[in-house]
């Protein structure tokens, strides 16, 4: 018999259950009702968090079960922002990211390493970041943090490795005219 208790995420819950991510979940995909190509909706958010879990068990990363899928689905939640007022979506993702997981029961140190891996979903480690962190740099100089360092690390390479493979660019009706080069478009099924 399974125990269904042992899988119960009640931060996660508390997240998903909020008025607010509630909002943005269905102004994404109101904004987004009449895109063609990849959309930002619960199913991709959900996807980006099992992937992550379950490359983060089969590689022994580590990792928080709940941290994974607050980053997977809070990743692009500022897509709003960014439709509406021309913010960049990992910018404003880090916002709301901070308040709906403060609200949810997540510590400041949770919230810091969610926030570095969100800010850097997009970009290469080595660009600046935005939001976050305290020490911006993915190394921080401190041994004693190196632990957290290497954490929010293994986390922020996670999430913009999964975000991209994520996506089932061979059965995409309009993958001839995405803007993603072939060598980006994920053409194998993984995990």
């Amino acid at each position: 018999m399974i125990n269904e208790n042992k899988y119960l995420m009640p931060r996660i819950e508390s997240l998903m259950a909020s008025r607010e991510f509630q909002y943005y979940i269905s102004k994404i995909e109101k904004l987004e009702q009449d895109r063609i190509y990849c959309g930002h909706d619960i199913d991709h958010l959900l996807s980006v968090a099992r992937m992550m879990y379950i490359i983060n068990l089969e590689d022994g990363l580590g990792l928080d079960k709940e941290l994974i899928y607050a980053v997977g689905l809070l990743h692009d939640i500022g897509r709003v922002d960014e439709y509406e007022k021309g913010i960049d979506h990992h910018v404003a993702s880090c916002k709301i990211a901070d308040k709906l997981m403060q609200d949810a029961g997540f510590s400041s140190k949770e919230i810091d390493i969610s926030l570095y891996a969100i800010d850097r979903h997009r970009s290469c480690k080595e660009e600046v970041a935005t939001c976050g962190t305290e020490n911006n740099s993915p190394k921080n100089e401190n041994p004693k943090n190196e632990n957290q360092d290497n954490k929010r690390q293994r986390l922020a390479d996670l999430l913009r490795y999964v975000d991209k493979k994520s996506r089932l660019c061979y059965y995409c009706g309009t993958r001839d005219t995405c803007k993603w080069s072939d060598d980006k478009k994920n053409k194998r099924l993984l995990i």
